[in-house]
C-alpha cells in the first residue's frame, strides 16, 4: 500500500474516530483484532461491489458517513468525485468529506445559510455540533444586487448598505430561535454580497468543519447536489459536511 494511500485512509479515518468519540456513539462491538492506531472499538471490512452501492447501502441508517478524497490528477480524481457525489447525493445522514491533506483543526463551524429555503437541518446539524466541540459557529449567507437596481445604484453606497442591511436582518431572524435553543454557543454571522460558494471556502480555510446543505430530490437524475455543495466540495482545504434537508 502506497503512503498516499496510507493518508488518504488514516485522515478520513482519524476523522471518524474522533467524531465518534466526541458524540459516545461508539459501538460496543468488540472486533477480534485491532485496527491498526485505532481504539479497540473499531473495526475494518472488506467488502464484495462496487464503491457507490456498498457505501450507499452502508450509510442507510448511519448517523453519519465519512468519506476520504486525494487528488489523483484529472481524470483519476474525476472518477473518484462521481464515488463521492453519489453517496452524498444519495445519503439520508449528514456526509463528511475529508480531504487527505487535512489536519485537525480546533477553528469554529463555518455554516452556508441560504435565507430564500428551509436551512433548518443542517443549522440544527451545526449548534449539535458546535455545542459537542465547545466551539462557535461563524454563520455566512451570500445575496445578489436585485435585477431591479440600475448599473450606477449598484454602486451607491446608500443603497448597497441598505440591501446588506436588509440581508443581514433576515439572517439575524433566521438564527434568532436556535440562539435561543443554544444559549451557550457563540455565534457570528455575515451577510456579504457575491457568490455563497467563494464565500464559504475562503471563510473556511481555518475552519474546523464547513458546513452546507443539500436538498433532497425524488429524480433519479443527476448528483442531487447543488452547485454550492458541489462547489464547496471540490475546492475546501477543511472537512466539509452536507446535511440533506430532512
Amino acid at each position: 500500500m502506497s503512503r498516499s494511500r496510507r493518508l488518504l485512509d488514516m485522515s478520513s479515518a482519524h476523522w471518524a474516530v474522533e467524531a465518534a468519540v466526541l458524540h459516545s456513539i461508539s459501538s460496543p462491538r468488540r472486533p477480534t483484532s485491532s485496527v491498526g492506531p485505532f481504539p479497540p472499538w473499531t473495526s475494518a471490512h472488506s467488502v464484495d461491489g462496487t464503491p457507490i452501492d456498498v457505501l450507499s447501502e452502508s450509510a442507510a441508517g448511519s448517523d453519519l458517513v465519512v468519506l476520504g478524497s486525494r487528488a489523483l490528477g484529472t481524470v483519476m480524481g474525476f472518477v473518484l468525485g462521481c464515488v463521492s457525489m453519489a453517496v452524498i447525493g444519495a445519503s439520508n445522514c449528514p456526509v463528511v468529506s475529508v480531504r487527505a491533506e487535512s489536519e485537525a483543526s480546533s477553528g469554529d463551524l463555518v455554516v452556508g445559510v441560504d435565507v430564500r429555503q428551509h436551512c433548518e437541518a443542517w443549522v440544527r446539524f451545526a449548534f449539535d455540533e458546535a455545542e459537542q466541540r465547545g466551539c462557535g459557529i461563524r454563520f455566512l449567507s451570500a445575496w445578489a444586487l436585485p435585477s431591479l437596481v440600475g448599473y450606477g445604484a449598484a454602486y451607491d453606497p446608500k443603497v448597497h448598505a441598505q440591501l446588506e442591511m436588509s440581508a443581514k436582518t433576515t439572517l439575524d431572524d433566521v438564527l434568532m430561535p436556535w440562539k435561543k435553543q443554544y444559549p451557550d454557543v457563540r455565534t457570528t454571522a455575515q451577510a456579504n454580497v457575491g457568490h455563497a460558494a467563494t464565500q464559504l471556502v475562503d471563510g473556511g480555510r481555518e475552519a474546523g468543519l464547513t458546513v452546507v446543505g443539500r436538498r433532497v430530490r425524488d429524480s433519479s437524475l443527476g448528483t442531487h447536489i447543488g452547485p454550492v455543495a458541489h462547489a464547496v466540495l471540490h475546492h475546501a482545504r477543511t472537512p466539509v459536511v452536507v446535511v440533506p434537508l430532512t
